[in-house]
């Protein structure tokens, strides 16, 4: 149950029970998310029950609305972290403000962010439509980042590795555009990033060998020991 209404015993509360259409009243207004209430143009017809409760000390009169006066949640610290959390869950991505988080979490906010610029920077340039990752949430998108560190092990330099070879390989740059897709395939990315870098460094080898004027042969062989 998210809401209860916590009636406070006064001199009024037996009105309360002995009126149902008030006690219905009540109900909804403490359903309602706070400082929403019952607007005066919504009361036509339940003028004189408002007006009960306000006598009781039920309900409040606040501008123009009608709000509970008595209103509680079930549990204060939790519902009310709970209600924060699932605030932030619904924001987008690029909405989300980093500085307003600490430890892991935040360390997490900047990798994604890190990825949903290069998946966005990556559809652009395929000149396809950015919409998947515009419309990216936090909770999903994090969530993911937080999963692949935490349950899967990746590292901040698996992720470095990975982020590096999908700012170049045309194939992976249109085929994943969010953190989910990432985490699915990352072990295949990132497996094909660790080919791409030892070929790079077998290249820069061979060409320093070549410039240095060391045999052939031993260039062979210790392409061969860094290639495995």
């Amino acid at each position: 149950m998210k809401n209860s209404v916590k009636l406070k015993i006064n001199d009024f509360l037996l009105n309360l029970i002995e009126n149902p259409e008030e006690l219905a009243i009540l109900i909804k207004l403490a359903i309602l998310k706070d400082e929403e209430g019952v607007s005066d143009i919504e009361t036509k017809g339940i003028e004189e029950q408002l007006e009960n409760l306000v006598f009781w000390g039920f309900v409040k009169k606040q501008g123009n609305k009608y709000l509970i006066k008595d209103k509680k949640i079930v549990d204060v610290t939790l519902s009310r972290k709970t209600s924060k959390q699932q605030k932030i869950n619904k924001t987008l991505l690029k909405d989300i403000d980093v500085n307003n988080f600490e430890g892991a979490e935040k360390e997490n906010i900047r990798i994604t962010l890190m990825f949903w610029s290069l998946f966005r920077k990556n559809l652009k340039e395929k000149g396809m439509r950015t919409m998947v990752v515009d419309l990216a949430y936090y909770k999903t998108w994090v969530n993911a980042v937080r999963l692949m560190r935490d349950v899967d092990e990746v590292t901040l330099m698996q992720l470095r590795e990975v982020y590096d070879f999908l700012g170049t390989n045309d194939f992976w740059k249109v085929n994943v555009q969010s953190t989910p897709k990432l985490r699915e395939k990352f072990e295949t990315i990132h497996r094909q990033a660790l080919n791409e870098i030892n070929k790079q460094h077998a290249k820069t080898i061979e060409d320093g060998t070549k410039q240095s004027g060391v045999s052939d042969d031993y260039a062979s062989k210790l392409l061969r020991k860094i290639q495995g």
